[in-house]
């Protein structure tokens, strides 16, 4: 696969204004800012500051002046908490606040700060609902600022407008050679020879010939670890690491059979991602979840 630099990835964000763009990448927090994009991440709250304190922090830092801050402060304040009281929610310290709460102080924080229309990355470790999703979806269209989802779960893939990739050696991304396509779905043959019946998401070219080259992505969370296989969608599996959890997800990494590649599997319960000591341990996943789009 031909990746892109990150110069041009960052150059593709921002001539994409108002639209909703998902990524597998990750990057670090000075990655991002060199890129001219607005990062949220949970690490931007002061969680011993109050509600108005963090919102003010970053219209301080730019030296906006106090009549435009005060009065973003409390538009971002009716928009993320139009159902609370400002005077009496502000001087809440951050640390009272619910994890969703939190996120929507986060995405607060951000829009007030983005006087100029910044692109703005959402880190994978941001809790984001699909309520939240959709308010952040309708201020990236409203204010025409390019929003970023940073190695978000599946379905907000397929809700994305576009899926941008940059760099090398991103789990679970592989490159296929088309087969056949119909009805927003393709089936597609990877080098080593695994057939992959997947849906198409993303910006689409007019016609998409059979031989051309699609992009596949595999979230983790998709992945079934199992002893058979369905008829389709499936790897068959080598060795697998060690189970690790993150906060959120179990994942693990397992070596394909008969190939170099790592797949990377997630799930809720750590036994899940178990296999037996006997027989082939398999991967599979329905049509429906595998994301096939164009780099282009």
């Amino acid at each position: 696969m031909q990746a892109e630099s990150s110069n041009v990835f960052f150059q593709k964000i921002a001539c994409a204004r108002g639209n909703v763009i998902a990524t597998p990448c990750r990057f670090s927090p000075s990655q991002w800012k060199n890129g001219n994009l607005i990062f949220i991440t949970p690490e931007n709250l002061s969680l011993e500051k109050t509600v108005f304190e963090n919102l003010s922090m970053p219209l301080a830092m730019a030296g906006t002046p106090w009549e435009i801050a005060r009065e973003r402060i409390f538009a971002e304040l009716r928009f993320w908490f139009g159902e609370k009281d400002a005077e009496t929610f502000s001087p809440i310290r951050a640390n009272e606040l619910s994890l969703e709460e939190r996120s929507r102080l986060l995405f607060a924080c951000a829009c007030a700060a983005n006087l100029h229309a910044h692109a703005v990355a959402v880190s994978e470790s941001v809790s984001l609902s699909d309520k939240l999703f959709k308010m952040l979806k309708s201020r990236a269209e409203h204010d025409a600022f390019s929003l970023v989802l940073e190695n978000p779960p599946a379905d907000y893939f397929l809700q994305a407008d576009e899926i941008f990739i940059s760099g090398a050696g991103i789990p679970n991304l592989f490159i296929g050679k088309i087969l056949g396509t119909g009805a927003g779905e393709f089936f597609a043959e990877t080098p080593s020879g695994t057939q992959i019946h997947g849906k198409l998401c993303g910006t689409l070219p007019e016609e998409i010939p059979e031989g051309a080259d699609v992009n596949i992505f595999l979230p983790p969370e998709i992945l079934r670890i199992d002893a058979f296989p369905p008829e389709e969608n499936f790897f068959e599996l080598g060795e697998g690491g060690e189970i690790f959890f993150d906060g959120h997800l179990h994942f693990r990494e397992f070596k394909l059979r008969g190939n170099a590649a790592v797949l990377r599997a997630a799930a809720t319960q750590r036994q899940s991602l178990e296999t037996a000591d006997t027989g082939t341990p398999y991967a599979w996943f329905f049509p429906e979840d595998a994301l096939g789009f164009f780099n282009w």
